[in-house]
């Protein structure tokens, strides 16, 4: 039953539904009107069954009250180049997480795409511990969610954050508080839409609240204008926190965390134009502009730096033809009293002819800090290619700081090459470069996979030469989208890494190339990230994933983090098997020098049609490289058989094997303790008639605790637990459940038993109707022991 008290009801018609019983806010259209939280009590979602025109509900109103059961949790987490995040609390409340990923622009908080993660398809979470294992690192399913920003624009590692918004329970929470809030929203005909929020926190000495009002003006579908205003008062989140290291550390999100008199207001307004919506050009692109601003004391779950800001600013894409495209980024961050930085950039890419490609780049930066020199430069850079031969290419390219300021290091750099087809697999080519942080010679060849897929190194010689391996592709017009990762000892001969990157691609024989792009002047800039990766079908069953990054984060409060990570994995599927397994590798050097491994394993195996095996092993550890101690450590391995016969379903039968061991990470808040232990447990039913069905189950645990973080004696914590369920199915759509439940934890030499005893009744096709008690005070999974749900309860689901 999704409740946490003892009732739950809910009637769903046409669009919308009326409950009480566990129920998510999910306020959420607006950039600062944001509430999303898990609640129990009353709501009431209402959307007119008509629409408009452009797919939305004429009118929609949300409106819910519950007496609070747990607090907000608000966690951001940089990418880490991995897949494994801690959050700040540990048991949760369970199924309460939400999960998105946001893809901003550099050093700004300009969202420029947002996706929710689906728990089981993108990520796994253990509730009690407070751990997210996704199902692959978060840049590549960042990159794999959006292609289309990907085409756009660079997307680079440390823009993409991962955002989590939680319950749980602190230790001095107040039960008695209440919370409300109502949204709505209005459409008169298709082109004008007005909204309001307004939400409401009783707190023992800071309540909360937020007001907002947005006005939509569409054209169409693609091009619209919308304004918003909201202002707040305290912060909403208690957990608000930020991870740069994966929840190894973490820093309040808010620079005015712990001010209890603080209000703000936030005002934004955002404009989209759809170039093919409103022109008769056959061809795609778009133009957006923004304007930002919000006080320091402004708090929503996204928004809560306690920094004042302003951020404006406009991009746009034309794909004047199928092979020229153009694309034109300003923007304009400031956080008042600290810090500016301006970015505008034109870019040209497109085949002249069946012979010549070129491209070609101007930007401008002006970055300006509290007690440094002002760093501004004007660069271009450009490409050209020249189809000499049948087999032969030449090309050249330059790349030239225009004007800078003293502060800023010159980076005017030009090269010539040559390359040339040996056979219809092997390229042989060679560039000579010449520039400010260095001269140099490149060696390459490169290696047709397919005959559009190629893989390629270099061996660079000189201060100004990069050696790299990459992944291309060639267009059917010549251009190249490529992807590769390099190393270079330029810049005062200091080594760095760099990636140099095209768009992503599916090729036919299976393969995908991701990867991210960036200027070379941007080198030396805070929170450079760089990613490459592979994903190739080896054949229709079997196919291989590899992904390197290597990234530089400037904190300002605290010191930089170098990082180094690496993932390899393979996926097999084959009839009735399908097997998975990823190893990453993840080092940071930092104030924290930490080395961090993890593997996921996964099984699915349909032995007949009748008999079903699942296992899995997810292992990891994170090891402080200064005290030789663990930051980190868990292992979940279990194995689980079905039988569920397809032909007589009369007995069903589940068992499963587990082996757990939690370290918690050093940075997480936590209650609960470092705890290894196996768990047995096995599940049957057995229809005796079609009237009669018994079933039960039986489980146990052997482990052992300890009540310090990962020092002090373990204490044996053993556990049994036996239920047995009988059901009878009465005439005219009635059932009546009995259920006896006894937990015995034998170091305590404490017994508790219960039972739980239900009738339900089926009205039609549309309701279902249940009254119970529930007489136990503890769960059937052996991990929360003290979890308490007694008292009477009323089930009602009713839908139309």
């Amino acid at each position: 039953m999704d409740s946490q008290g003892a009732y739950y009801v809910r009637v769903d018609w046409d669009k919308s539904r009326a409950l009480w019983g566990n129920f998510n806010t999910n306020i959420t259209a607006n950039e600062f009107a944001q509430y999303n939280r898990t609640l129990y009590g009353a709501q009431l979602v209402y959307r007119t069954p008509t629409l408009t025109s452009y797919g939305d509900h004429q009118n929609l109103l949300t409106v819910f009250a519950s007496e609070a059961q747990s607090a907000a949790g608000h966690n951001q987490f940089r990418a880490t180049g991995g897949s494994l995040y801690y959050l700040r609390e540990t048991d949760l409340v369970v199924g309460s997480e939400k999960l998105w990923i946001e893809i901003r622009e550099r050093n700004s908080t300009q969202v420029v795409e947002r996706y929710s993660l689906r728990a089981g398809v993108d990520y796994e979470i253990d509730y009690y511990q407070g751990r997210i294992i996704l199902s692959q690192p978060l840049s590549q399913i960042a990159q794999r969610m959006s292609p289309s920003i990907i085409q756009d624009q660079p997307l680079q590692g440390d823009d993409v954050y991962l955002l989590a918004d939680y319950e749980y329970v602190p230790d001095d929470f107040n039960f008695d508080n209440m919370v409300a809030g109502v949204r709505g929203k209005t459409w008169l005909g298709d082109h004008v839409g007005i909204g309001a929020t307004l939400i409401d926190e009783e707190r023992d000495a800071d309540d909360y609240t937020l007001r907002g009002v947005d006005v939509t003006l569409r054209a169409s579908k693609g091009t619209y204008i919308k304004g918003e205003y909201a202002e707040s008062d305290a912060s909403q989140a208690r957990g608000g926190y930020v991870s740069a290291d994966g929840g190894l550390t973490f820093t309040e999100q808010s620079a005015l965390a712990g001010n209890t008199e603080r209000e703000g207001k936030a005002t934004g307004i955002e404009a989209r134009v759809d170039i093919g919506e409103l022109t008769d050009f056959d061809s795609n692109g778009e133009v957006s502009a923004w304007r930002k601003e919000r006080d320091a004391g402004f708090s929503s779950s996204r928004d809560d730096t306690g920094l004042k800001t302003r951020d404006q600013g406009v991009r746009g894409r034309w794909a004047i033809s199928p092979d020229l495209q153009l694309s034109a980024r300003s923007r304009e961050l400031e956080t008042v009293g600290s810090s500016s930085d301006i970015t505008h950039s034109v870019q040209l890419d497109g085949a002249i002819n069946e012979r010549w490609s070129a491209g070609v780049e101007v930007q401008r930066s002006e970055y300006a800090a509290s007690g440094a020199d002002d760093e501004d430069a004007t660069l271009t850079g450009a490409r050209v290619s020249y189809l000499w031969r049948e087999k032969t290419t030449l090309y050249g390219k330059a790349q030239t700081v225009i004007e800078s300021t003293d502060a800023y290091e010159d980076n005017n750099q030009y090269g010539a090459g040559v390359s040339s087809h040996i056979n219809d697999r092997l390229t042989l080519g060679g560039e000579v470069i010449r520039g400010d942080r260095g001269d140099g010679l490149v060696l390459r060849t490169d290696y047709l996979v397919s005959d559009r897929a190629s893989i390629n190194v270099a061996a660079g010689f000189g201060d100004g030469a990069d050696s790299q391996i990459g992944a291309n592709y060639q267009m059917d017009n010549g251009l190249n989208l490529y992807g590769t990762y390099a190393e270079t000892t330029a810049d005062n001969n200091e080594e760095k890494s760099t990636l140099t990157v095209g768009q992503r691609k599916k090729f036919a024989n299976a393969t995908e190339v991701f990867f991210e792009n960036q200027l070379s002047d941007q080198n030396d800039q805070a929170g450079l990230t760089h990613v490459f990766g592979v994903d190739h079908g080896l054949n229709e069953h079997l196919a291989v994933t590899l992904s390197l990054q290597k990234s530089t984060l400037e904190q300002e409060a605290a010191d930089n983090i170098s990082r180094n990570a690496a993932t390899a994995g393979l996926r097999y599927k084959r009839d009735r098997l399908k097997a998975s397994t990823r190893l990453e590798y993840r080092r940071d050097r930092a104030t924290l020098n930490t080395t961090q491994w993890l593997t996921a394993n996964a099984l699915e195996w349909k032995q007949t049609r009748d008999y079903r095996w699942l296992g899995r092993l997810n292992h990891s550890f994170t090891n402080n490289d200064d005290t030789d101690l663990d930051e980190a450590r868990f292992t979940e391995a279990s194995i689980g058989f079905a039988y569920r016969p397809a032909l007589n379903d009369r007995f069903n039968l589940l068992a499963r094997l587990s082996y757990v061991y939690d370290l918690p990470s050093s940075g997480q808040n936590t209650t609960a303790t470092d705890e290894r232990a196996w768990v047995l447990a096995t599940e049957a039913a057995y229809a005796l008639t079609p009237r009669w069905e018994i079933g039960g189950k039986v489980a146990g645990k052997k482990g052992e605790v300890r009540q310090q973080r990962a020092t002090g004696p373990w204490f044996d914590s053993t556990a049994r637990f036996y239920a047995a369920r009988l059901r009878y199915h009465l005439l005219f759509q009635w059932d009546v459940l009995g259920e006896y439940r006894w937990l015995e934890a034998v170091e305590d030499e404490t017994v508790r038993s219960g039972a739980l005893v239900a009738v339900y009744r089926h009205l039609g096709d549309h309701v279902k109707l249940g009254l119970g008690f529930n007489f136990t005070d503890f769960n059937d999974d052996l991990t929360n022991l003290d979890y308490d749900n007694r008292g009477w309860f009323l089930d009602v689901t009713a839908k139309y």
